[in-house]
């Protein structure tokens, strides 16, 4: 398979694949909204979620018509022979993953951040990895796996805008498959595939936090979001 073929197959899977996770939190926070205002942290954070699967759903129909040779979006720009228009197409599919993994995961930490502020219970350790721990166990929910499901996207985050190489040694194993992160090697694994399987797994993770009996005593903890999300009809 050559790279075009397969820049072609992934970003039509990795379309079908982010619609569902779209579906999931547009589900969410729909429900949501059905308990808390519009205003609250909760609905908020899913209708964040949501609108961050939007811009890239775009961008990957958007990138199936640069991977058509009659496509005119870089040749309007530069005139590139086919290794190096290639090459391009290779480069554009991972600044897509950098802006998704990079957005999604800024709306995740504040998130967790202000629901902890919300109980009452602020960050007191400053680092994701620390305060998610901190996190689940405010809500009395820690175990491993949960710390590790939500540490991994930072993780696959911190590799990549480090030019794919890794920061910290980390593991985990999702749906039967290990995932090894090696102190300053390189990352082999940043595929869409794998960027669906850490979020979809995120995500339900985040679900089972704000269903979680102990936050919703809580009847409003408000965002600091500095524009307004759409609202579901």
């Amino acid at each position: 398979m050559n790279d075009e073929v397969y820049l072609n197959k992934s970003t039509i899977q990795a379309r079908e694949d982010f619609l569902e996770l779209l579906k999931k939190q547009w589900f969410q926070a729909e429900k949501l909204l059905k308990i808390f205002s519009k205003e609250d942290i909760r609905p908020d954070f899913f209708i964040l979620l949501a609108e961050s699967n939007l811009w890239l759903l775009i961008g990957l129909d958007t990138f199936l018509e640069m991977l058509n040779p009659n496509d005119v979006k870089i040749s309007n720009y530069m005139k590139l022979n086919p290794k190096s228009r290639l090459q391009y197409l290779d480069q554009h599919d991972t600044i897509n993953k950098i802006g998704y993994i990079s957005q999604t995961m800024f709306v995740v930490e504040e998130f967790i951040k202000n629901i902890m502020r919300g109980m009452k219970k602020p960050p007191k350790r400053g680092k994701y990895y620390y305060f998610t721990e901190d996190c689940l166990n405010s809500l009395d929910i820690f175990d491993e796996q949960k710390h590790r499901i939500l540490n991994a996207p930072y993780q696959l985050r911190d590799s990549l805008h480090n030019n794919g190489y890794v920061y910290n040694d980390f593991e985990i194993t999702l749906r039967e498959k290990n995932y090894k992160f090696v102190k300053g090697e390189r990352i082999e694994f940043a595929s869409w595939e794998t960027i669906y399987i850490f979020f979809d797994e995120l995500s339900s993770t985040l679900i089972e936090i704000v269903e979680n009996e102990k936050l919703q005593e809580f009847t409003f903890i408000p965002h600091t979001n500095i524009g307004e999300t759409f609202t579901p009809e």
